[in-house]
C-alpha cells in the first residue's frame, strides 16, 4: 500500500485507523515531561493508540455518549491524546479543556463545564480524584459522569463499533 491512501481517508478516524494498520509499530506520539527528579518520557505507537481509543470509544458509546459532548480533562500526555481519539472513535465531539493546576482556576474549568452542556468527563484517575468533589460542588456538576481513561481496559475494544462519520461531524 502507498501513502496516498491515507490521502483519501477522509475523516481522521479513517487516517487514524489507516495509519494503525499501515504502521502498527510507528510512534504515534512521543511525550517527554521533565520533573524534579528525572525526566519521564512516554510513546505510542498507532497500533497502541488505536486500542486505547477504541476501548475508551466503547465506554463512550456504552453510556450514550455518541454525538454528545464529551470534556476531556487529561494533562498533556498520552491519557489526553488516548482520549481525544476516544471521542473521534465514539463519535462524540470532543472538548479539551487543561486540568487546573492550583485550586483556584477549578472555578474556570466549572464555567466552562457549564458553557459547553457537556454531560460526560474523560479525565485521568489522578484528576478525577482531584476535580469531581470541586466540581460536584458547583450547580449541576453532580450530573455529570465521569471516566478515568487510564482506568478503562484495553480489552473494552473488542466492544467498539465504528460511527457513521462524514465531513460535517464535529470532532
Amino acid at each position: 500500500m502507498s501513502e496516498s491512501v491515507a490521502i483519501s481517508a477522509k475523516t481522521l478516524l479513517e487516517v487514524a485507523r489507516h495509519r494503525a494498520r499501515l504502521h502498527p509499530e510507528k510512534l504515534a506520539f512521543d511525550y517527554c515531561r521533565f520533573l524534579p527528579d528525572g525526566e519521564q518520557h512516554t510513546q505510542l505507537t498507532y497500533l497502541e493508540l488505536d486500542a486505547k481509543a477504541r476501548a475508551i470509544a466503547a465506554t463512550l458509546q456504552q453510556e450514550g455518549m455518541a454525538g454528545e459532548r464529551v470534556v476531556v480533562l487529561c494533562p498533556s500526555g498520552v491519557d489526553f491524546v488516548a482520549a481525544f481519539f476516544g471521542c473521534i472513535y465514539a463519535g462524540a465531539a470532543a472538548i479539551p479543556v487543561h486540568p487546573p493546576v492550583r485550586s483556584r482556576v477549578v472555578g474556570r474549568v466549572a464555567s466552562i463545564l457549564r458553557d459547553v452542556d457537556a454531560g460526560y468527563v474523560l479525565a485521568t484517575a489522578a484528576s478525577q480524584s482531584e476535580l469531581k468533589s470541586a466540581v460536584d460542588d458547583l450547580a449541576d456538576g453532580n450530573s455529570l459522569r465521569w471516566c478515568a481513561v487510564d482506568d478503562v481496559s484495553v480489552d473494552t475494544a473488542a466492544e467498539w463499533v465504528a460511527p457513521e462519520l462524514d465531513l460535517s461531524t464535529i470532532a
